[in-house]
């Protein structure tokens, strides 16, 4: 009786101590967003409210490009030891038009590492503004879906879906979405993510 409760116990220890981390840029960090109203504070409050004790670290850096998000995961990866990572990176990449290869390069480089500390990973794509060149913003978007499929992660294909045709979503730069925008990103993402969260991490 007492070793049935203790590997209940333990399982259940083992279950709560899911970490989440979300490396990512503005779309992520709550750019100009109220605070704790980010999709990721509100992602937090989810699972507070779910009694699901996953605790989150928001790795976000405004300004992030995939080169510059792959330099920090490492020592992110030592740090907080997570279970799962959310990996939103790239907008910044298409913005600045950066070579595509290097973008292809250096995300899939992110996954990568972050399976090899056995971690699970959910890929998160973005799109560009309708103003870029259709044949770079094509390759571009596709190449979140090539990745996921070559590496085996799942992928939430657009983290705007449902609210980038929408001008009322966004801030006055038009590139980031607003307070109100945020719950609707949360739901996007959750999806996938609650999925994710069931599994073990990878051994």
């Amino acid at each position: 009786m007492f070793l049935g409760f203790t590997l209940i116990s333990l399982t259940s220890f083992i279950y709560a101590s899911n970490t989440i981390l979300v490396l990512g840029d503005s779309l992520s960090a709550g750019y100009g967003v109220e605070k704790d109203q980010d999709w990721v504070s509100l992602l937090k409050k989810r699972l507070t409210e779910l009694n699901d004790q996953t605790s989150v670290i928001n790795a976000s850096v405004s300004g992030d490009t995939s080169k510059t998000a792959l330099s920090r995961l490492e020592s992110l990866l030592r740090e907080h030891t997570p279970t799962h990572v959310i990996v939103e990176i790239g907008a910044n990449d298409g913005l600045q038009r950066l070579p595509l290869e290097e973008i292809h390069t250096n995300i899939s480089t992110i996954v990568l590492k972050i399976k090899e500390a056995k971690c699970h990973v959910l890929l998160i794509g973005v799109r560009l503004p309708s103003n870029f060149a259709p044949s770079y913003r094509k390759y571009f978007e596709n190449n979140f879906s090539k990745i996921s499929k070559k590496l085996g992660v799942p992928l939430v294909d657009n983290i705007l879906e449902g609210i980038d045709d929408k001008p009322e979503a966004f801030q006055e730069d038009n590139l980031h979405p607003n307070t109100t925008s945020q719950p609707l990103i949360l739901d996007t993402v959750w999806e996938k993510l609650n999925v994710m969260l069931s599994d073990k991490p990878n051994a």
